[in-house]
């Protein structure tokens, strides 16, 4: 085999080996459309004017990424106040996303507005994060109650219709250089929506991640990898700061694995589609009031259903405060369970909590409402 043939071999090789990485850009490993890979700017300069700034779309995301950053970095949270299912980042939020040095979203189609704005602060060359990018997620979109709107939801689908035009007007005057892009999509979607089996689609996986110690971790690391890129002679405080947490993250792995392996009962309703990571992970079900959105509504026929469950043990009804709890207290009437809180930690944050310590009182809920330790 002569110098010149094995020189070919190897061009060919390079070359096949860029083409698969060029093809994969794009796709994560769950084969789902993923434009949420972390994008980090090349050659971006943080602290250029003096400060490193990050900017994050909810609470659980500035929770982490201040603890990682600690006094190194200046975190902002656009959503902060605001239910994450349904906000839209304002002229103002936008010019704080398109400002900062990193943007850190949750991704999973958990922002509405995610894909659009990624693009948008990716071809300005911001350097964005997608949290959920590289973790094992629970295929989502369809609740139970979705299969069961019939006129019900034909209504509310004329309301969510409303709700997008007024939504698309609203992001033509924030970015209208993206209109015909934005439309284009649009039309897309309403194109999926006559195919699909129902509008109360979510998107192709939950994104609710975070309520999972253990996938929580993994963010964490991802967070700290993409930080530390970015700052690297900060690095060791960064990992210092991020090994800490994670040590408080494995302690509320194994307080929810301790207390939760002894109970009586393995089912509880939940306001929302927001907890089935956790249930997976401590081996109980929950059956949701609402869908993976706060902003669902049941039928008639999935309150129907939960009171046929309550009747077949199920010891409470765990209530966030949303618009939701109304069902959960109307069911908890009709069918005699006791209600308790749980916490999505998404926006409601009490004065004097945290991340850390709502974990705690949901496992406390969890306990209570499946009987363990008893």
């Amino acid at each position: 085999m002569n110098t010149k043939y094995i020189v070919g071999l190897i061009i060919l090789a390079a070359a096949a080996l860029v083409f698969m990485m060029t093809s994969h850009h794009g796709h994560d490993h769950h084969g789902h459309d993923e434009r949420a890979e972390t994008t980090l700017a090349t050659g971006a300069a943080v602290r250029e004017d003096g400060a490193f700034t990050i900017a994050t779309s909810f609470y659980p995301l500035e929770f982490a990424l201040e603890r990682i950053t600690g006094d190194l970095a200046e975190v902002t949270n656009v959503g902060a106040g605001r239910d994450p299912h349904d906000f839209e980042p304002s002229t103002t939020d936008m010019r704080t996303l398109q400002d900062a040095d990193l943007v850190v979203l949750q991704g999973a189609d958990f922002e509405p507005w995610g894909d659009a704005v990624m693009d948008r602060l990716v071809a300005e060359n911001v350097s964005v994060v997608i949290a959920t990018t590289d973790l094992e997620l629970r295929e989502g979109g369809h609740s139970d109650h979705d299969e069961h709107e019939g006129e019900e939801h034909d209504e509310h689908e004329g309301e969510e219709e409303h709700e997008d035009e007024e939504h698309d007007e609203d992001m033509e005057e924030m970015h209208e250089e993206d209109e015909d892009h934005e439309n284009e999509e649009d039309h897309e979607a309403e194109e999926e929506h006559e195919e699909g089996e129902d509008e109360h689609d979510h998107g192709a996986h939950d994104p609710h991640t975070w309520l999972d110690p253990v996938l929580m971790t993994e963010t964490v690391n991802a967070l700290t990898a993409a930080i530390v890129a970015l700052d690297p002679d900060n690095a060791a405080t960064y990992q210092a700061n991020a090994a800490v947490l994670v040590t408080e993250l494995a302690s509320i792995d194994a307080a929810y694995s301790d207390r939760l392996a002894n109970c009586s009962l393995d089912e509880v309703i939940v306001s929302h589609d927001a907890f089935e990571y956790v249930a997976d992970r401590y081996n109980f079900e929950v059956h949701a009031i609402a869908g993976l959105s706060t902003q669902d509504t049941p039928s008639a026929a999935t309150m129907a259903d939960l009171r046929a469950e309550a009747e077949e043990g199920i010891g409470a009804i765990l209530l966030e405060e949303n618009a939701v709890s109304a069902y959960g207290e109307t069911l908890a009437r009709e069918t005699g369970l006791q209600t308790l809180s749980i916490n999505p930690i998404a926006y409601l944050v009490p004065e004097g909590d945290t991340y850390t310590t709502l974990m705690q009182q949901n496992l406390d809920s969890f306990a209570a409402a499946l009987a363990c330790d008893v």
